[in-house]
């Protein structure tokens, strides 16, 4: 699109910048939640706690911000603010609902351990969070000598296994870079209005 044309839409385009300012604070909230999930001993429960804070935002979509921000962006100006958006965007994608992944709820839907799959990792077949806290305390390391194909899993059951090889580190890599997206974006866009 030429400069002009850019130009003309951004002179008649309402300004987002409210609109902006106000994601970017409901968003500082949702980072203030996920810290302590990133603390929380009970893994699977952190991860259902952490899909029912992400799944909102994967329903939401910062899409149509994005695309009311290119509007008016005819200088450049929310370069930066657009790429953290789209970034954020696809960190809630990721971690949220899939109906063939591990969160397979419906928009609009309540997580629960019923919804949340885990397995299909060293020979555990995929079932649902519930059906390994039925497990949760059963003999440990259920084949003599072993039979995990990872010698770190040979003292833990099939919950510890989903446990500690899924739910953990899903929630600490991606509540991380949540809160990292939306630290930078909340430097970019509040240091701009104050």
């Amino acid at each position: 699109m030429t400069r002009i044309k850019m130009f003309l839409k951004a002179l008649f385009a309402v300004n987002p910048a409210q609109e902006l300012e106000a994601v970017v604070r409901e968003l500082n909230t949702l980072a203030g939640n996920i810290k302590p999930l990133l603390r929380k001993s009970d893994r699977c429960a952190a991860l259902v706690a952490f899909f029912n804070l992400t799944s909102p935002w994967h329903d939401r979509c910062l899409y149509g911000l994005i695309a009311k921000l290119q509007q008016v962006n005819w200088r450049g100006q929310y370069d930066s603010t657009i790429e953290q958006l789209r970034q954020l965007q696809s960190l809630f994608e990721q971690s949220g609902r899939n109906p063939y992944g591990w969160n397979r709820t419906k928009p609009g839907e309540m997580v629960t351990e019923h919804n949340v799959y885990l397995g299909n990792v060293f020979g555990v077949w995929t079932f649902t969070i519930a059906h390994f806290l039925e497990g949760q305390n059963e003999r440990k390391n259920p084949w003599k000598g072993g039979g995990w194909d990872c010698k770190y899993f040979e003292d833990k059951n099939t919950f510890d296994v989903v446990a500690d090889y899924q739910a953990r580190p899903f929630v600490q890599k991606n509540g991380k870079a949540i809160i990292e997206a939306i630290e930078v974006l909340e430097g970019k866009v509040l240091s701009k209005a104050a």
